[in-house]
């Protein structure tokens, strides 16, 4: 993120306003999505995951990426 330059209000923006982009198969559970933003098209995945405390659900940021044309 920080090479990036982004924010957590950034990907928070790809998340909701973003596309589906994953270019193959995730693992149940697992989500990418991509938005243009800033001049180039940010790449965020994130997993379902559930705390140890509390079953709660949760989502942990795996991925922050830019994607490069072809």
């Amino acid at each position: 993120m920080r090479q990036l330059k982004l924010y957590l209000d950034d990907l928070y923006r790809v998340l909701e306003e973003g596309y589906d982009c994953s270019r193959s198969r995730r693992k149940s559970g697992t989500f990418e999505r991509c938005l243009f933003m800033k001049g180039r098209i940010i790449r965020v995945v994130v997993v379902k995951s559930l705390t140890q405390w509390s079953d709660e659900e949760v989502w942990f940021i795996i991925h922050v990426g830019e994607v490069h044309g072809k």
